[in-house]
C-alpha cells in the first residue's frame, strides 16, 4: 500500500565535473547538466532526523516509494561499466580504467533501475476472488480504498531476473556463480530471529569461558551451542536450535584473560561450531547467510544490482562507481529501506486465505486434507530437521538500528558517519505492520490481519504468549554435497562451496524457480537436488563424481521412494505457502 503524502528532504545527489569520472557514460559532465534542462530525478530523498522524529509509518511510506522508484541518470542509477555501458547482466572485472567495473568494489550488475524490476514474482490476483458476482470489490484497505488488485512488489524473481556475480574479480566465467532473486516478505521477523538466536549463542560461550576460568589449568569445558525451546514441532512441542558445541580451556599462559579474573587466561575452541560462523553471530540474508541486517542487506543491493551508492558507504561527495553523480543514496534513504524491508507482511497460506473467504468458493476438504497430510509427510521424511515449521521470538520489537550489537554498525557507518542510536525507529511485528490488513467493502469490520505476526495463543501448548515466524527454516548454514557445490566459496572462505543457509520455505509456493542459482523448475527437482548418488557422475559436468551426498541425503531418498499420493500430498502442502499482498 502506497500513501500519498511524501515527508522527504530535497534531492541531494550531485554532478561530479571534470576528469574521467565525469566522463564514464556520457560524453561530459556538461551532458548531464543538458539533460537535466528537460529531465528531473525520480528519487525523494529520505532526511534521517524527519524520520526519526515521525517514526515507523513514514520511515515505512518513504521506503516503499524507494522501492518502487525507477531510477535514472540523474539519479545516479547504473554504473560505468565499460564501454559505455551503464547496466550489464555479466560481470566485467575484465574492464580496469580508472573508473571502470572492476574499482568499483562490486560482485555483480549494476542490472536493473528498481528493485521491484526483480522483485516481482507472488501469488496473482485470478488466484483470489477480490471481486463479488456483480464485479464490487469485497474488500477494502485499512485507509478505506478498495482492494482490486494484488502487488507487484516485494516478491522473487523469476530465471531472468537472476543475478550473475563475480565475487572475487576474477573475470574468469569459470568462477562466475549464479544468484536466484527472493521474496522479501517477512524479513523483519527473520531478523529479529536471528537476533535472539545470537544472543543465545553468546550467553553460551560466556559461560564456557566462565566454566573454564574457575577451573584448573589444563582443564577444558565444553557445552552444547543451543538456543532452547526456538522452533515449534509439527505436534506443537519446542525444540532447541543446536548450533554444534564449544570448548574453552584454562591454560597457564598464552590465551586470553579471564573477564573475571584477569591474572587467569583460556583458549577457546570452535571447531566444532556447525551452521554459523566462529564469532556466533547468525547472518540470516543470501543464499550463503553472509548478511546480518536489512539495512546491510538493502545498501549492499543498491549498490550491486542498481548502482545507487549510499553515502554511509563510499562517503559524501564521492562518485565512487564512475557515472558522473554523487551522493546517490543518504542515510535516510537506507533506513527508510530497512524498516520498509522490516515491515514486510508474512507469508500466508492459501487454507488461511480461505478460511477468511478471501479465496472464494473455499478450499474443498479433501484439498485440505491433503495440504495436511502433506505437512504430515514432510515431517516423516525428515525434512523438518531443517526446515523448522516455526520459530519462537520473545520479543517482536523491530528496531532500525538495530538493539543487538551484532546485527547494526557500531558507532560509526563504513564511510565514517555516525550511526543513528539503537532503536531510533522501532515497532512491533505483532501489531504495527500496516499492510494486507483486510476489510469488509460493504461493513468496515475487520476481515483479516494478513500482515502482522502471529503469537502462539494456546494455553495447553508451550511458548504461550511467544510470536510465530513460520518460516519453515533455521537460521542455520547446512551442507548440500557435491550437487550444487560451487566452484568457489562465495562470501567468506571458510563456508564450503555447497554449504547454504536453509532456505525459509514459506512463500514457497508463489517463488518457482528454486535453490540459489534457480536451478529447480519445480519443488520435486528442489527436494531431488538436494543430494546426488555417490561416486556416480554429476549431471551436466563431464569427469566430475559425486563425492559428498550432503546431510539432506536421507530426506531426499525418501522423498525418491514415496508414492505418487504422497508425493501429490507434498506438493499440495508446498503449493499452499504463498505470498499475499494487496495493492
Amino acid at each position: 500500500m502506497r500513501l500519498t503524502f511524501r515527508f522527504c528532504s530535497l534531492a541531494v545527489a550531485v554532478i561530479v565535473g571534470g576528469g574521467d569520472r565525469a566522463q564514464a557514460i556520457l560524453n561530459s559532465a556538461t551532458d548531464l547538466s543538458s539533460v537535466a534542462v528537460s529531465e528531473s530525478q525520480q528519487i525523494s530523498h529520505g532526511d534521517e532526523a524527519t524520520l526519526e522524529a515521525n517514526g515507523f509509518d513514514l520511515a515505512f511510506e518513504v521506503g516503499d516509494v524507494l522501492f518502487a522508484t525507477h531510477f535514472n541518470a540523474l539519479d545516479g542509477v547504473g554504473n560505468n561499466v565499460g564501454n559505455g555501458q551503464r547496466f550489464t547482466r555479466v560481470p566485467r572485472a575484465d574492464l580496469t580504467g580508472a573508473t571502470q567495473w572492476a574499482t568499483q568494489n562490486r560482485a555483480t550488475g549494476a542490472n536493473a533501475d528498481s528493485c521491484n524490476s526483480c522483485h516481482a514474482e507472488a501469488m496473482s490476483a485470478d488466484q483470489v476472488t477480490l471481486f463479488d458476482r456483480f464485479g464490487r470489490p469485497r474488500f477494502k484497505r485499512a485507509d478505506g480504498a478498495f482492494i482490486t488488485d494484488l502487488s507487484a512488489e516485494d516478491r522473487a524473481g523469476r530465471s531472468h531476473a537472476d543475478a550473475v556475480r563475480d565475487p572475487n574479480a576474477t573475470a574468469n566465467v569459470s568462477q562466475f556463480v549464479e544468484r536466484n532473486t527472493p521474496h522479501l516478505f517477512g524479513m523483519g521477523g527473520v531478523q529479529r530471529v536471528a537476533e535472539e538466536v545470537t544472543a543465545d549463542l553468546q550467553g553460551v560461550k560466556n559461560s564456557v569461558i566462565a566454566d573454564a576460568c574457575n577451573a584448573a589449568v589444563g582443564v577444558t569445558k565444553t557445552r552444547n551451542l543451543n538456543s532452547a525451546n526456538r522452533a515449534r514441532k509439527i505436534d506443537g512441542s519446542l525444540e532447541a536450535l543446536n548450533f554444534g558445541s564449544i570448548s574453552a580451556t584454562r591454560v597457564a599462559s598464552g590465551g586470553t584473560a579471564c573477564p573475571s579474573d584477569l591474572t587467569r587466561t583460556f583458549t577457546l575452541d570452535t571447531s566444532a561450531v556447525q551452521g554459523v560462523d566462529a564469532d556466533l553471530v547468525v547472518r540470516p540474508f543470501q543464499w550463503k547467510g553472509v548478511v546480518g541486517f536489512t539495512r546491510d542487506f538493502t545498501r549492499g543491493a543498491s549498490h550491486n544490482e542498481l548502482g545507487m551508492q549510499s553515502v554511509e558507504v563510499f562517503g559524501d561527495n564521492v562518485d565512487g562507481d564512475g557515472d558522473g553523480i554523487a551522493n546517490e543514496m543518504t542515510i535516510g534513504d537506507q533506513t527508510a529501506l530497512a524498516v520498509y524491508m522490516g515491515g514486510q507482511p508474512r507469508p500466508v497460506t492459501t487454507v488461511e486465505l480461505s478460511n477468511v473467504g478471501i479465496i472464494a468458493p473455499a478450499l474443498p476438504a479433501v484439498q485440505k486434507d491433503a495440504i495436511r497430510r502433506g505437512t504430515q509427510v514432510f515431517n516423516n521424511i525428515g525434512c523438518t530437521s531443517c526446515h523448522k515449521l516455526s520459530l519462537l521470538l520473545s520479543d517482536p520489537t523491530f528496531s532500525e538500528p538495530s538493539l543487538s550489537p551484532f546485527h547494526r554498525d557500531n558507532g560509526t557507518f563504513p564511510a565514517g558517519q555516525a550511526v543513528p542510536a539503537p532503536g531510533a525507529i522501532q515497532f512491533n511485528l505483532t501489531t504495527d505492520i500496516s499492510e494486507n490488513q483486510i476489510f469488509s467493502a460493504s461493513f468496515h469490520f475487520k476481515v483479516a490481519d494478513l500482515g502482522n505476526f502471529r503469537k502462539q495463543d494456546n494455553h495447553f501448548l508451550p511458548g504461550f504468549g511467544k510470536t510465530l515466524v513460520d518460516c519453515f527454516g533455521d537460521v542455520k548454514r547446512h551442507n548440500l554435497g557435491s550437487n550444487v557445490a560451487e566452484a568457489i566459496n562465495e562470501g567468506s572462505a571458510t563456508i564450503p562451496a555447497g554449504t547454504f543457509m536453509t532456505e525459509n520455505l514459506w512463500g514457497v509456493g508463489s517463488t518457482a524457480p528454486y535453490l540459489h542459482d534457480g536451478r529447480a523448475t519445480t519443488f520435486s527437482e528442489a527436494v531431488l537436488e538436494h543430494t546426488c548418488v555417490l561416486n556416480q557422475p554429476l549431471p551436466g559436468r563431464p569427469g566430475v563424481n559425486c563425492s559428498d551426498r550432503g546431510e539432506a541425503a536421507a530426506s531426499a531418498d525418501s522423498f525418491r521412494a514415496l508414492p505418487a499420493s504422497q508425493r501429490g500430498d507434498i506438493e499440495a502442502f508446498a503449493n499452499s505457502l504463498v505470498l499475499f499482498k494487496v495493492e
